[in-house]
């Protein structure tokens, strides 16, 4: 299950992360901002983000990365430093899986 928040791709934003400790419990953080906006008094202004909560399908994440021209919203899954190797790996033994109907084979 993978929770992320997914602001506008033309969105000017700022990121940061963070972990530390709050006494035996590690705590994490994850902020990012948006440009600064001035609303003038009588006027209104609005900033989008989307939130993707669900299963970590690689059809689903890419779906969504391709339809909705996203940068990068394939890293949900964590592909690990060889993401060039395991992401591809992955869908030939996912691919082999649905063939044979077995994982353990398609592992081998």
């Amino acid at each position: 299950m993978g929770v992320t928040l997914v602001p506008n791709p033309n969105a000017k934003i700022s990121a940061h992360f963070q972990s530390g400790q709050l006494g035996a419990l590690k705590t994490y953080q994850a902020d990012y901002f948006l440009e600064t906006v001035n609303v003038l008094p009588g006027t209104s202004a609005e900033a989008t983000t989307r939130m993707f909560a669900g299963a970590k399908e690689v059809a689903v994440i890419d779906g969504y990365n391709d339809a909705l021209k996203l940068d990068r919203f394939d890293h949900l899954i964590d592909w690990g430093y060889f993401y060039f190797i395991t992401k591809p790996l992955f869908i030939v033994m996912d691919w082999i899986y649905h063939v044979v109907g077995n994982f353990g084979i398609a592992i081998c």
